[in-house]
């Protein structure tokens, strides 16, 4: 969920994107998205020590979420 969730808000500058892969942009120059609350959620799912145990991440979410 981390991964699917980190990739969704970096659209193309995901180390998931694949080199010339399209991705769909949220908002505009007149509307910026608002990732506040998915934010909230990772970081509450990031610093939680029994879920990363019991769902460790992966390399791509590891490198996604340190950078």
């Amino acid at each position: 969920m981390i991964e699917q969730i980190g990739d969704f808000i970096l659209g193309e500058k995901s180390p998931l994107c694949k080199p010339g892969q399209k991705r769909q942009q949220m908002g505009g120059s007149y509307n910026k998205p608002n990732f506040a609350k998915i934010m909230k959620l990772l970081t509450v799912l990031m610093s939680n020590s029994e879920f990363q145990e019991k769902y460790p991440l992966s390399a791509e979410a590891s490198k996604m979420m340190t950078n």
